[in-house]
């Protein structure tokens, strides 16, 4: 439980926001996320909606605790991903997760994410455009690259929660990532600046 109660412990002074809703949302959300495995990626779709799987998970943000299957021998890997799923894989996802990278270019990329969204209304059906062709191949995205990893759906933890598109810029900014083995996220920051 050391990993929930940290998250949920952040005091707003700690979060360079002042939208007191989205830090409740947040918070809220963090409990909702239940600690039951699940099967497949059907069960994290929405049960009222006649979309596919593919249409309620890709290019939307999701928080999720995970436990990677080869966490003895990363470096380290973030146990609270905050992700952007891109394209299935036969056991899991590719996605895009914003903590890998600290957070002004965090803020720069996801700037630029915004000019990829489907809509502007910012609504539950609005999502990103995007593919990691796109983010190896555009200039502007570089700060994604050491972002893009794959995720297996039997090592995610419980559910994902989905975030909402108005809430986007607020939760990247949280410092809700933790990376296992004890691992400084300046570490990571380093790490991924040599990708960009």
């Amino acid at each position: 439980m050391g990993l929930f109660t940290d998250i949920l412990s952040l005091k707003p002074d700690e979060i360079d926001s002042n939208s007191a809703e989205g830090i409740e949302w947040f918070k809220t959300a963090i409990k909702n996320i239940s600690r039951s495995k699940f099967k497949n990626l059907n069960e994290i779709t929405s049960e009222t909606t006649p979309q596919s799987p593919k249409d309620d998970i890709i290019g939307h943000m999701f928080m999720m605790f995970y436990d990677a299957k080869y966490k003895d021998v990363l470096p380290y890997y973030d146990r609270f991903p905050l992700v952007i799923p891109m394209d299935f894989t036969n056991n899991g996802f590719i996605g895009l997760n914003l903590h890998y990278i600290a957070p002004q270019p965090r803020a720069v990329l996801l700037q630029e994410l915004y000019n990829l969204i489907s809509d502007n209304e910012l609504d539950e059906e609005t999502k990103f455009n995007l593919s990691y062709g796109l983010i190896k191949k555009v200039s502007r995205l570089r700060y994604g690259v050491p972002c893009v990893k794959r995720y297996l759906t039997t090592h995610i933890e419980g559910r994902m929660e989905r975030v909402k598109p108005i809430h986007w810029s607020l939760v990247s900014q949280i410092p809700s990532a933790r990376f296992g083995k004890g691992t400084n996220t300046l570490t990571v920051y380093k790490d991924s600046r040599k990708q960009f």
